[in-house]
């Protein structure tokens, strides 16, 4: 019987390597699992340990699983494969060990081309190795604040750890999303120059690592011991608890039972819990022992056949609200741009493992969208992404992360209000009308066809459209006396021009301004009627202002949407633009406080008598700006009147709608140094801004259209960027230079999706553009 148990773990494993390696390989590998006895050679002892002279040294190699060490003889032109394959037979445990993998803790390296030598991996007589599963638990924590405990791939690149993540969750476009390392708020409320001692401090691990890849900001979170105690033995995965502990907060009663215990097989699915792990809390502001139920999902795929949200996990779709009261007060609010630059350094390297970059099994880890140029959001397809885009959107409000006005911050307040209001009545809802549902299918067909109404109106597609008003117009001097002028402005093809009159339209203007490579935002002032754009001009001596005053809404929602599509070189002929000022003039009537809605809406819905917590509602410096609470309640009612009548997927897709109008909307900061002092600089989905580090104002912009080359020295850590017209280079102070060098080639690789192409995700594209390597 022990025969026959051996030989069917020698089958097994025979298996699992011939997969991995092809047949030149194999005679290896027989050779070896034959247990031929080899006659006895002298002995000569070195510093390094016993080593025979035929060239065969003592390998040692500890089994995370059984907590034991073995140690037998290899020769350094010894495949990856028989090694695993001699220590297979040496252990004599019958088991499926397919999910095992060498690991090499000195170099953070795993050894995963089974038919690479020892001697080409660098592997020597004083090298210590770990024989460990690649698929390990990992706590994972959702745009929602939800954590869960899923099972990783701790041995490929984050990129593909994050499709896997995402194909279990049920989200499309796993491109759009990244992992990023948990950080404490004291630590990031330090800014830059605490991030400069500390990698300065870490520079040892950091010559460590793989010398293929730069080193990431994973030293910044602290969750790692000293490098000194890497170099002895027990080296487990578990010997950074402590360390996690320190970084994070204590682990659920099933997650320390699993770390005190072997691994559990390999499944890829949310590990299933029960209601009692809700009790379980931390202290580092996190619901972290919520854990949802395990749903198994098929694939992505699943989701776009059947078109039933009965599919997806309902906790990812509708997330509860499972933050303590106080909560709030712990999580981390940017107060300056330097704090906000500093929310970037988390972010994990997209073409490196998980344990590459020190991350241990068990540990907090943080799931978020990270290029934030959502592709194709359809509500039949989409309804955990629409969710997790919504959560991350409300908490980026909240926090403070995204600035607002007052009267959008009250209208973020309705639409998470009316969020709210709609998951608990969620069973009324499903009720719609056959009218509703072929609303629906013609709304969507129209998405996906790009039809505008610009063009189902009969609209005359040969003329050249344009805007002609009477508007104001102001342009910021040191010393300017005359304040805003009145001028009659044409809008025509990418050029706004202004003249004195209507009259004079036909002849030279006074002033003209061509708008594809400005800047344009938006200031407005509701109760006053002011509605203004401001533009940012190139020019030889950085970037000038022009300020350009409306009237009415609806002159505003037309300027405003013409400025945004010519500043990226599109006319108002496109079809999209339509469609952006029925958005924004959606926009501003949800800002009105005016009287309700219930009596021309008849699926509106009212408030019940609820006890408001406006903190939860409210960015910070608007929460404590009221007298008194009871006013606070009051305003975000009112301001709920003009959405009461929306659905639940309508109101978050409003949300998130709301959220891209904002001008630091996708605007991701870093300070870096060009030349002598520090500098902020921001990375938009198709742009480089220099800015103002006290105001944040636009100093220069450089587009990625104008972009042709850029590439990182790792020596130095410095990204080097070829545009047309000039170079720039600059070291990265609040994050490594990989970060900033990601987003560019993220961005770069999202803008080149389309509905034409196929759905396919390009990973070695993606790898090419972001992994800073030819």
């Amino acid at each position: 019987l022990t025969l026959v148990r051996k030989l069917r773990c020698h089958i097994t494993f025979h298996a699992y390597l011939i997969a991995r390696l092809d047949i030149s390989g194999f005679p290896v590998m027989i050779r070896h699992s034959q247990g031929t006895a080899a006659p006895p050679r002298p002995m000569a002892m070195m510093s390094n340990g016993p080593v025979v002279s035929d060239g065969t040294w003592v390998l040692t190699i500890y089994v995370t699983d059984l907590n034991i060490r073995r140690q037998f003889r290899v020769k350094g032109d010894m495949h990856i494969g028989g090694v695993m394959l001699r220590l297979v037979e040496d252990l004599d445990i019958t088991r499926d060990w397919s999910d095992h993998a060498l690991w090499w803790p000195q170099k953070y390296r795993w050894l995963t081309h089974t038919r690479s030598t020892l001697d080409q991996y660098g592997v020597a007589a004083d090298s210590m190795l770990q024989f460990t599963p690649m698929h390990k638990l990992a706590r994972i924590q959702l745009p929602d604040l939800q954590c869960i405990t899923m099972r990783v791939d701790f041995s490929v690149p984050v990129f593909n750890a994050v499709i896997q993540l995402c194909k279990e969750l049920g989200i499309r476009h796993p491109e759009e999303l990244s992992l990023k390392r948990s950080i404490e708020p004291d630590f990031l409320s330090k800014g830059y120059p605490h991030a400069l001692e500390k990698r300065a401090s870490m520079s040892n691990i950091s010559q460590k690592r793989s010398t293929s890849h730069s080193y990431s900001a994973h030293n910044l979170s602290l969750p790692n011991p000293e490098p000194e105690t890497r170099q002895h033995y027990p080296v487990t995965m578990n010997s950074s608890l402590h360390s996690i502990q320190h970084a994070s907060s204590s682990l659920s009663p099933a997650s320390k039972h699993a770390i005190n215990g072997m691994s559990t097989p390999y499944v890829l699915n949310v590990t299933q819990s029960n209601s009692s792990d809700w009790a379980n809390s931390n202290n580092n502001g996190l619901q972290e022992s919520y854990i949802p139920p395990s749903k198994a999902y098929e694939s992505t795929l699943l989701h776009e056949t059947s078109g039933s949200q009965e599919n997806f996990d309902q906790t990812l779709v509708n997330s509860p609200p499972v933050l303590a009261p106080g909560i709030l007060n712990g999580l981390f609010r940017p107060k300056n741009f330097a704090q906000k630059a500093a929310l970037n350094q988390g972010w994990l390297d997209s073409s490196r493992s998980l344990l590459e970059q020190g991350i241990v099994e068990h540990q907090l880890i943080l799931l978020r969208f990270k290029f934030l140029s959502f592709f194709d959001l359809n509500p039949k397809y989409d309804p955990v992404r629409i969710n997790q885009i919504y959560e991350q959107a409300k908490w980026a409000i909240l926090l403070e992360e995204v600035d607002c006005t007052e009267e959008e911050a009250f209208m973020f307040a309705a639409l998470q209000l009316q969020v709210q209001l709609r998951a608990e009545r969620k069973a009324e809802e499903g009720t719609d009308s056959a009218v509703n549902d072929v609303d629906g299918m013609l709304n969507e067909l129209e998405s996906s066809l790009q039809i505008s109404s610009f063009q189902r109106h009969g609209n005359d597609i040969t003329s050249v459209p344009e805007l002609c008003d009477y508007l104001r117009f102001f342009r910021p001097k040191k010393i300017n006396l005359k304040g805003w002028r009145r001028a009659y402005f044409v809008f025509r093809d990418l050029y706004i021009s202004w003249y004195s009159s209507s009259s004079e339209s036909h002849g030279q203007p006074l002033g003209r301004i061509y708008l594809k490579g400005c800047e344009v935002s938006h200031e407005v002032n509701l109760p006053e009627n002011k509605y203004s754009l401001r533009l940012l001009i190139p020019s030889a001596e950085g970037m000038s202002e022009f300020w350009i005053r409306c009237d009415t809404e609806y002159q505003y929602a037309r300027w405003l949407s013409a400025c945004k599509l010519a500043v990226k070189g599109k006319t108002m002929a496109d079809s999209s633009y339509i469609a952006e000022v029925e958005n924004i003039r959606r926009l501003l009537d949800m800002q009105h406080p005016i009287a309700s809605h219930t009596s021309s809406h008849g699926n509106s819905i009212t408030v019940p008598p609820i006890d408001l917590t406006p903190e939860e509602f409210l960015p910070m410096k608007y929460a404590k700006r009221m007298r008194t609470r009871q006013s606070l309640v009051q305003r975000i009612l009112e301001a709920h009147q003009n959405v009461n009548h929306l659905s639940l997927n309508d109101t978050k897709l409003q949300y998130i709608r709301a959220w891209q109008a904002l001008p630091e909307f996708g605007i991701h900061y870093f300070v870096v140094r060009f030349r002598h002092k520090p500098e902020l600089i921001a990375i938009a989905y198709n742009r480089i801004i220099r800015m103002n580090f006290e105001t944040g104002d636009s100093l220069k912009t450089w587009r990625f259209s104008s972009m042709k080359r850029w590439h990182v020295n790792w020596e130095i850590k410095r990204l080097y960027i070829q545009f047309e017209d000039e170079n720039v280079e600059f070291s990265c102070l609040s994050a490594d230079c990989k970060v900033p060098h990601e987003f560019i080639g993220g961005y770069i690789f999202c803008s080149m999706r389309s509905k034409d192409q196929t759905q396919c995700l390009n990973e070695e594209l993606f790898h090419k553009l972001t992994s800073g390597w030819a």
